[in-house]
This record gives structure tokens, C-alpha cells and sequence, in this order.
């Protein structure tokens, strides 16, 4: 009947020889997957990190105009512009000493 040295016969033999092709075949197929998924996951980060450097460029952009743009010499000519002046000392008042206008 063809038994091999340990009781197996050639159709076992064909029935295991076939199991690990077929798990060959599967391995192959997972990695293949893992490795599209992995590939597309890379750019992904790749265009997030852009972005983020992109991000970062232009917040530098913009704090650098922010300070520009607060500078108190600055803004007391835009201010003069309007028509505005400094306070006066006569234009400060405590809250707590004016008395209510009743009318």
C-alpha cells in the first residue's frame, strides 16, 4: 500500500505537501497586504509631516508680523492717525468714588 517508514502513505504525504503550499500561498498574500497597506500608511505620514512643516513655516510667518505689528511705536502713529491721544491723568477715575447720576 506504500506506507513510509512511520505508517504514512503517499496520499498523506501529497495531503501535507499541498497544506504547506496552500500556507505559502496564504503568507505570501498577508505579506503582500501588509506590505501595500504599510506603503500607503508611509505616505500618509509623509504628506501629514509636509503639511505640519508647512504649518510651522507660516505660524513663524505670522508671529513675526504679529510682533512687527505690535510694536508700541507703531501703533501710536496708527493711533495719531485716528485722531487718538494718550490719556490724561484728569481722564482716570476710581470706579468706586463716582457718585450715580440719577435722573
Amino acid at each position: 500500500m506504500g506506507s513510509g517508514p512511520n505508517g504514512w502513505g503517499f496520499g498523506m504525504l501529497r495531503f501535507v505537501q499541498a497544506l504547506s503550499i496552500a500556507a505559502a500561498i496564504a503568507a505570501a498574500v498577508v505579506l503582500y497586504v501588509v506590505s501595500y497597506s504599510t506603503r500607503a500608511m508611509k505616505g500618509d505620514v509623509e504628506t501629514a509631516e509636509r503639511r505640519i512643516e508647512e504649518l510651522t513655516r507660516e505660524i513663524s510667518v505670522l508671529r513675526a508680523e504679529r510682533a512687527y505689528l505690535g510694536r508700541p511705536e507703531r501703533l501710536e502713529i496708527e493711533a495719531r492717525k485716528l485722531g487718538m491721544r494718550p490719556l490724561e491723568g484728569r481722564q482716570i477715575e476710581n470706579v468706586g468714588t463716582r457718585e450715580t447720576v440719577r435722573r
